[in-house]
Formats: C-alpha cells, structure tokens, sequence
C-alpha cells in the first residue's frame, strides 16, 4: 500500500499524549534501570530508541540501541548531539507532527540493517515511533520518553502493530506519490546517497 506524508490531525494529537505502551514512571536511573531488566527478560531482536534523552540514558547505563531517532533537540530546544559510535547514520526530514516518506523510509532502511544506526531528523522525531512498531519485528521494544514522567516501553505486537496501522490511517493526507526518494547514508566517514522507490507498507 502506497501512502503519501501523512499529517496529525488535532484529535490524534490529544490522544498520543498519552502513553502508547507500558510507562515507567520514576527518574532517569530507575526507568533505565527497571528496561535493562525488561530487556535481559525479553530478549527482544531489535531494540529501537526514538528521542535525545532516552538514547543517551540508555547509552549512560550501557544498553545501545539497535536504531536510535533523535533530533538533537531536548523539549525542542537545541542540545550537543548524543556521543555514539555507530557504523551507519541516516537523514532525513520529518516536519513537526508529520510522518514524511523519506522519515518511513530511513526508519525501514535502519531497522533492516545489519548493523547499529542512527536517524538524525531534520525536524521532529516524536512520531516515528509509529512506523518503528510498524516495521520492527514482533517481540522487539521501541522505547521514548513521556514528558516528566519516565519512559514508556512499547512491545511490538500484532495488536500495537495494528493500533499503528490505525493512527496512520487516521492521519490526514499531503502532497502526491513521488516515486522515488533520496535517502543519505553516512557510512564510515563517507557520505552517498541512496534512490528508493517512496513506498509504505504495512507489515
């Protein structure tokens, strides 16, 4: 199923400031402390970190993220980019409140990499953690932050992939199908970039 970039409407944006998963509530070293645990449990096959603090909290007590998404941006306001070593890093452009193709397609193209990468948005991350529950494999963990309350935890599951699915379907429509979409891959040092056929798909 081909989507265009897709743009939240004022009632989802109530409704997704609620947490989407599991909250843990508490200070930076307890919820990281209390997913550590989570994830020795679960053992998930992909663990994905949308958000400057979470990434760097989770890099602080030594559990890497398979993908991370941030924006360099802490409550919109300009940070130092999280220190990470990573083989891969993507770019691309996600206006606030939007999912865009080229957002999706860094996402899928990072989730299926054999390798840990990063995604530095030009704009705002907070919404990719849809197309990450979307795309990422079942029993995998998206985590992000829940302003001044802890981190909330989202097990990838049918039904959460489902509930996705639904979001997007509830978002509203921008712009035409292009049919491809350039996406830069930093790699080592060396900048390319990549042409994509520009389609979503719901798996």
């Amino acid at each position: 199923m081909e989507l265009r970039t897709r743009i939240l409407t004022p009632k989802l944006r109530a409704e997704l400031k609620k947490p989407f998963g599991i909250l843990i509530q508490g200070p930076m070293e307890l919820t990281t402390g209390k997913l550590k645990e989570l994830i020795a449990k679960r053992k998930p096959p992909k663990l994905i970190s949308v958000g400057d603090a979470t990434t760097s909290s989770l890099i602080k007590f030594g559990i890497p993220p398979d993908l991370c998404i941030v924006d360099h941006k802490i409550l919109r306001k300009p940070i130092k980019p999280v220190p990470m070593k990573v083989p891969q890093t993507l770019h691309a452009s996600n206006p606030p409140g939007t999912i865009t193709k080229e957002a999706w397609l860094a996402v899928e193209r990072g989730i299926n990499a054999n390798q840990k990468t990063q995604i530095v948005v030009d704009g705002e991350e907070d919404l990719l953690v849809i197309p990450a529950v979307i795309l990422t494999p079942e029993r995998s963990i998206v985590a992000y932050g829940q302003l001044n309350q802890g981190i909330v935890v989202v097990e990838v599951t049918k039904r959460n992939k489902l509930k996705c699915r639904q979001i997007i379907d509830s978002m509203e429509e921008e712009g035409g199908i292009d049919k491809t979409r350039k996406v830069k891959v930093k790699d080592d040092g060396f900048t390319s970039t990549h042409n994509e056929e520009a389609t979503w798909r719901s798996k």
